[in-house]
């Protein structure tokens, strides 16, 4: 049981986040988050946890001269993410409070459990992950690959827009003329 926690107090429902670095692309930092639902049995014992959601996140210090290549390294959508971010003045200009802002998160990918999508659980952990991260830039690419009926792999702009429009409905906004977004700080 988490310390402090009262079961008298609350509902036998515990949220839970965790996070965990593994591993290093020259100076970029791979996280992994989990948001896991615990409930408590009738004698007040912890059941084991569900995962409802998960997130790989890629991290780099903006102070670092290879953060730009480090992202490069690992993907073309975090290599767009660092083109977005080189010019500092557009994301100033949709969140004031990241002028400061020494680090980068940028949210790779979040899978939310089938049985429980519909229950912007991705908003909850993007939200959760711009709270850890609460110093840093917070920013993703909603994807645009999907397979097709045929079998077929390729840009699906019906779901990239559809994704755009889930992401801004959880606060995120669009750097202009990108497909980046971020997290302001006052929406965490």
């Amino acid at each position: 049981m988490p310390p402090g926690w009262d079961p008298e107090a609350a509902d036998a429902t515990i949220g839970e986040i965790s996070f965990d670095s593994r591993n290093r692309i020259l100076s970029a930092e791979d996280w992994f988050a989990e948001l896991v639902e615990r409930h408590l049995d009738d004698d007040g014992d912890e059941l084991p946890g569900v995962r409802l959601a998960s997130a790989r996140l890629v991290r780099v210090g903006l102070n670092d001269a290879r953060w730009y290549d480090s992202l490069d390294a690992d993907s073309g959508d975090l290599e767009a993410v660092a083109a977005a971010i080189v010019d500092r003045d557009q994301v100033d200009e949709l969140d004031p409070d990241a002028t400061c802002a020494e680090s980068l998160t940028v949210i790779d990918f979040i899978g939310v459990e089938a049985s429980r999508r519909g229950d912007r659980l991705s908003h909850s952990l993007a939200r959760s992950i711009g709270h850890i991260f609460r110093n840093d830039i917070v920013a993703l690419v909603p994807a645009s690959m999907s397979t097709f009926d045929d079998g077929e792999f390729g840009f699906d702009a019906k779901k990239q827009e559809g994704l755009r429009r889930h992401w801004a409905r959880g606060g995120f906004e669009q750097i202009p003329g990108t497909d980046v977004m971020v997290l302001p700080m006052r929406e965490r």
